[in-house]
């Protein structure tokens, strides 16, 4: 999420604070009932809102579930309709520190019915520590392999060209049991970042 620019990255995490700042009084919530219901401090999420702080991935998607919104509501910009594609240099990077695990988005910064996106795993990576579910379809595609996915109470080895629809509230998380990087591109409805 961050550049190597300190004077940008300290205007993208204002302007990050801003909009978590707005979805919250959208919402009616004071910063306490904010904090409570993402499991942050009000410390912290007042840092955040004003810019000081730098909220992991982690801390962005559980404040945006405490929202009800999408993560892509807080790096969504006013955007000209022709600025429609997503350039390789200028994808939007989600990282997470504790992780080997990279998120690029391949859809616009925009608020849609659908997701494009690709997750890099390094080798003996996963998604996410303990398998999730959510309430969107899911579809992906393998670039690499091998790579496992732990669906519900199976695990499918998925190799190169491999593809996979994974249903709604089907709980299931990617592993990277290789030696090599493994991208998994895929498209979710509705958004999860």
């Amino acid at each position: 999420m961050a550049t190597s620019d300190p004077e940008a990255n300290a205007a993208e995490a204002l302007s990050l604070g801003t909009k978590i700042r707005t979805e919250r009084l959208k919402k009616r919530f004071n910063l306490r009932q904010l904090a409570n219901a993402a499991g942050v401090t009000p410390s912290l999420l007042s840092q955040i809102e004003r810019g000081i702080a730098n909220p992991s991935l982690k801390t962005l998607r559980s404040i945006a579930s405490a929202l009800e919104v999408p993560v892509t509501v807080f790096f969504g910009d006013t955007v000209d309709p022709e600025q429609q594609i997503v350039r390789k240099h200028a994808r939007r990077r989600l990282t997470s520190p504790e992780s080997d695990v990279v998120y690029e988005l391949l859809s616009p910064r925009l608020q849609r019915q659908i997701e494009f996106a690709v997750m890099i795993l390094k080798p003996g990576a996963s998604s996410v520590p303990e398998p999730m579910s959510h309430g969107g379809e899911e579809c992906a595609l393998v670039e690499g392999g091998p790579v496992q996915l732990h669906l519900d109470e199976t695990v499918f080895e998925l190799k190169d060209g491999d593809s996979v629809f994974i249903p709604p509230y089907s709980r299931h998380r990617w592993v990277n049991p290789g030696q090599t990087t493994v991208r998994v591109i895929f498209a979710v409805t509705p958004p999860l970042f």
